[in-house]
C-alpha cells in the first residue's frame, strides 16, 4: 500500500505546485519554470511507476507490447528530467546569489523556458534506447513480463551504469559544491527578502535530493561494482529486501517537493 499512497499525495501536491508556479505571481520569477517543469517531471515518473505497480492489482498494463516499451523510457525520461531540473535551480540560484549583476539578464523566464525544452529534448534523445531494447516475454508459466531483449541485456547494463552517473553522481557534485558556495549557503546581503527564500528553498530542495537518492543509487553502484568481480554472485535476501525499502524511500522524492516549498517558503505558502 505504500507505493500508490506516494502517488496520490505525491500526484495532488505536484499538481498543486505546478498551478501555483504557473497561475501566481509566482510565475514572473525564473525559478519557478523550473520548479513547475520539476512537478511536471515528477508526476510522469509517478504515473509510470503506476502502471507498473498495477500488476498487484491483476490489471498489468505494463507487460503488454507497446505499452511496456513506453512506461520503460518514461520511467528514464522523467527520472533524467527530475534530477536535472534541480541542477538547473541550483546553478540558477548559484548565478542570482553570487552574480547579482547578472541576474537580469541570465536568470529570465524565457531562458529558463529554452533550458528546461533543451534539457527535455536530450532526455529523449539519449533515453529513447528503451524503445527498441525492451520486449515482453511470454513464458511457459506465469505472467509475461517486461524486460530487455535477450541480444540488448548488454547494451542495457552499460546504459544503466552511464545513467548512474548522470543523475546521481555528476548531479550530487554539482549540488554539494554550489551548496557549500558561502553566498548560496547563507542569507547575501545583496540579495532581496524574495530571493534568499528561494535560495533556502533550493537548499532543503537539493539537501533532500541527495538524501533520498543516495541510498538507492549506492546499491546500483555496489551491485555493478560487485558483479565486475563475481559474475554468479547472487544477493541475499536481505540486500534484495533493502534494495526494495530504498527504492521506495527513493520514491518519496518524486512526491514531497510541496510540503519542501510549502516549510521553507513564504511566498509559496501565500501564493497557495
Amino acid at each position: 500500500y505504500f507505493v500508490p499512497v506516494i502517488i496520490i499525495i505525491g500526484l495532488i501536491g505536484n499538481t498543486t505546485s505546478f498551478v501555483v508556479f504557473t497561475s501566481t505571481h509566482l510565475r514572473k520569477l525564473s525559478s519557478s519554470v523550473y520548479l513547475a517543469a520539476l512537478a511536471v517531471a515528477d508526476n510522469g515518473f509517478l504515473l509510470s511507476v503506476f502502471i507498473m505497480w498495477t500488476v498487484n492489482i491483476d490489471f498489468d498494463l505494463h507487460s503488454k507490447p507497446g505499452w511496456c516499451q513506453l512506461f520503460v523510457f518514461l520511467t528514464y525520461f522523467f527520472s533524467f528530467l527530475s534530477v536535472w531540473y534541480v541542477v538547473a535551480f541550483t546553478v540558477e540560484r548559484f548565478i542570482a546569489v553570487c552574480f547579482p549583476f547578472k541576474r537580469n539578464t541570465v536568470c529570465t523566464v524565457t531562458k529558463a523556458r529554452i533550458i528546461v525544452s533543451c534539457m527535455a529534448s536530450v532526455a529523449f534523445l539519449f533515453y529513447n534506447f528503451a524503445l527498441w531494447t525492451t520486449t515482453v516475454t511470454e513464458p511457459l508459466e506465469g505472467h509475461p513480463e517486461c524486460r530487455p531483449r535477450a541480444g540488448s541485456i548488454k547494451v542495457v547494463q552499460v546504459i544503466n551504469n552511464i545513467d548512474t552517473v548522470i543523475t546521481l553522481i555528476i548531479p550530487m557534485i554539482i549540488i554539494i559544491i554550489i551548496g557549500r558556495c558561502p553566498s548560496t549557503g547563507s542569507d547575501a546581503s545583496r540579495a532581496s527578502n524574495v530571493s534568499n527564500q528561494i535560495t533556502n528553498m533550493l537548499l532543503v530542495v537539493s539537501s533532500t535530493f541527495v538524501v533520498l537518492n543516495l541510498p538507492s543509487h549506492a546499491f546500483r553502484v555496489h551491485h555493478f561494482i560487485t558483479g565486475l568481480f563475481n559474475k554468479a554472485l547472487s544477493p541475499s535476501q536481505t540486500y534484495a529486501d533493502c534494495q526494495v525499502f530504498f527504492q521506495y524511500v527513493y520514491y518519496l522524492n518524486f512526491s514531497i517537493n510541496i510540503f519542501l516549498y510549502s516549510l521553507c517558503g513564504k511566498n509559496f505558502r501565500h501564493a497557495l
